[in-house]
């Protein structure tokens, strides 16, 4: 027996499928009844975008982060990633095809490409912080924290000094995190 099910709605809705009886030649071989579900697959986009445009200032930017890997993880993610894209030159992203009633988690990542972007100058507001000698915004601090533990203090500007004049090859957070923090953090989105 062959059914065909053509499926109208908007993505992500569905109906369950109960099959009260089947009989196939008259009972032998016995039929082995499985409910299931129909259901819209849906799709997973978005894009990323620096925080702060370099040319600009602008605090947050339109200025795309093009090449960044983004995983799709379902709740089990000893797996593996299920999908893996790579965002477009607009920053935009898309995982498609996917079943609605699966929570799955979305994980950025992206390395190296600094550009020149951490200098000295990096290190000295950041030292100028701890003192208490000018305010640095949330996402300011985020990246100033060198070490990754959650709190800016002199070893976070020694570090920075040091990586930007070529004396360490990584900052120690990103041993913890990667090269790149994403903002907000990665999160499970229930379908």
């Amino acid at each position: 027996m062959n059914l065909t099910f053509r499926i109208i709605g908007a993505p992500g809705t569905g109906s369950r499928l109960h099959f009260a009886s089947a009989t196939l030649n008259e009972g032998s071989p016995a039929v082995c009844r499985n409910d299931g579900s129909l259901y819209v697959y849906v799709d997973i986009s978005g894009k990323i975008r620096y925080y702060r445009d370099d040319s600009t200032g602008t605090e947050p930017s339109n200025k795309a982060v093009p090449g960044a890997e983004v995983r799709l993880f379902t709740q089990d993610a000893t797996q593996g990633p299920l999908q893996t894209s790579i965002t477009a030159c607009d920053g935009s992203y898309l995982n498609g095809g996917l079943q609605p009633i699966q929570t799955y988690s979305v994980v950025p990542r992206h390395s190296d490409d600094y550009g020149g972007a951490i200098d000295p100058f990096d290190a000295s507001l950041n030292a100028q912080y701890v003192v208490g000698l000018i305010n640095l915004t949330y996402i300011q601090r985020l990246a100033a924290d060198a070490s990754g533990n959650g709190t800016l203090t002199s070893f976070d500007s020694a570090k920075i000094a040091q990586f930007s004049v070529g004396l360490i090859p990584q900052l120690p957070v990103a041993a913890l995190r990667g090269d790149w923090v994403f903002v907000p953090v990665p999160q499970e989105e229930p379908n």
